[in-house]
């Protein structure tokens, strides 16, 4: 017990008085030169010498993708590098720092959910195999977000003042094991798997005031103000997070291990912001992005199909509002990566799917060369065994009508992608 509690008073040193790790607390800026004579060709392959590796550091490489954009076959050619740490693809809501604590190796930096989440168990890969043996013999797996659900899930006819109660209560909370940990024993939530935990520390006034306040829901009536119910079911989730926490710390070193190990870490993102790269590629001169784009069309085809596009309303027959967003998305990015561009020139890969898929072998030795890796034989032998999804299967799907529409809805993007010498030009019907 003491051993435990001596962790996490360690832990604890990181933001005392402070209920939010900041990005900036762990980021170790390095100063890049940039050349403003360079010029790069982002179509088809930035000059990489121009932007050379650190030696003896490991590499990061960002996939920035977005749903349905063929990231998913793209993101595994990276699942068959045996030298590479490719964490399950989700998506993090405090971009910047947990990509950092993932390139960075520091899981003490990240969410415990993020960390414990089921995909770990699911996609039993090489590189992530250790850590994801440590979180089933804990039982980490299953997630504490359920507590929350029947009062904070985001739905249809959702309770506002239920849904302003659950941003105010999650709002407050600093999701990292030791944040988490700190938060409920401040606030007197009790942990079952170490009662000591909720003590608080003596002579703390505010925390001792704080628990007093804590309203308790009792076990034998039923709570009707939204407030109070709210309440109960957020402290039922950080005491769910607080025993995981707990847990967790002695699968820290396991991870650790794993990841420092590994001289070439991958990270997919398919809701990332382009604005968060420019702080990681601050951060490491060994940084990489690669920027999957897919044809408008296709991506429509496939989200069409997905069940959660229905589910909020969107109808299979007029796709061409998803169609507009995902455009607006990409001009949006590649506006913002033309900037970064200019900064961090041979640093930045502008893939299209639809060109990709054409010929799979030279384009995976071009990302290959852009990381100034050996392409190993496993990735060679993945890509040979596996047929990716056929580029235009969007053209027996989608009538002539909503073809158009979306063209129409697209246009600024298609002429924004030509103005890249050499770059792929969209098969028309």
């Amino acid at each position: 017990m003491s051993l435990l509690k001596s962790q996490i008073e360690r832990s604890l040193l990181n933001f005392e008085s402070k209920t939010r790790l900041e990005f900036t607390d762990f980021l170790d800026v390095q100063t890049v030169t940039t050349n403003p004579d360079v010029t790069t060709n982002s179509a088809r392959g930035p000059d990489v010498a121009k932007a050379p590796f650190v030696a003896g550091e490991a590499k990061q490489l960002l996939i920035l993708a977005y749903q349905r954009t063929g990231s998913t076959f793209f993101g595994k050619i990276f699942d068959w590098d045996p030298q590479a740490l490719t964490p399950p693809d989700y998506e993090v809501t405090a971009v910047q720092s947990a990509l950092q604590g993932l390139f960075t190796c520091k899981p003490q930096t990240l969410p415990v959910e993020m960390i414990t989440h089921p995909f770990y168990g699911q996609f039993l890969l090489k590189s992530t195999r250790n850590y994801s043996r440590c979180l089933v013999r804990h039982n980490l797996f299953p997630q504490c977000g359920e507590k929350l659900h029947s009062r904070c899930l985001r739905r249809f006819g959702a309770d506002e003042n239920a849904m302003s109660m659950c941003h105010f209560h999650i709002a407050r909370l600093n999701t990292t094991a030791a944040g988490v940990l700190w938060y409920a024993a401040t606030h007197g939530i009790s942990s079952e798997n170490d009662p000591e935990l909720t003590t608080t520390p003596a002579g703390d006034a505010k925390s001792r005031s704080t628990r007093k306040r804590r309203r308790r829901r009792p076990p034998d009536r039923v709570v009707n103000d939204p407030i109070d119910e709210t309440e109960f079911h957020f402290n039922d989730y950080v005491k769910c997070l607080s025993e995981k926490a707990a847990e967790l710390l002695d699968c820290y070193p396991v991870f650790i291990s794993g990841c420092s190990s590994s001289n070439l870490r991958v990270v997919k993102v398919v809701r990332g912001d382009m604005r968060a790269v420019d702080a990681l590629m601050r951060a490491s001169r060994n940084f990489r992005l690669v920027h999957l784009i897919r044809d408008p069309r296709g991506v429509t085809s496939s989200r069409r199909r997905l069940p959660f596009f229905h589910s909020i309303g969107v109808k299979a027959s007029n796709m061409v509002p998803e169609a507009a967003y995902y455009c607006e998305d990409v001009i949006r990015d590649i506006r913002f990566r033309r900037e970064l561009e200019t900064r961090y020139p041979g640093r930045i890969l502008q893939v299209i799917y639809d060109e990709f898929v054409t010929n799979a072998h030279e384009n995976v030795r071009r990302i290959y060369k852009f990381l100034e890796r050996p392409l190993p034989a496993e990735v060679v032998a993945f890509v040979n065994e596996t047929k990716p999804s056929t580029a235009t299967s969007w053209n027996t799907k989608l009538n002539g009508t909503q073809v158009e529409n979306i063209d129409n809805v697209c246009k600024e993007l298609y002429e924004i992608l030509s103005e890249d010498e050499d770059t792929f030009n969209f098969p028309m019907r």
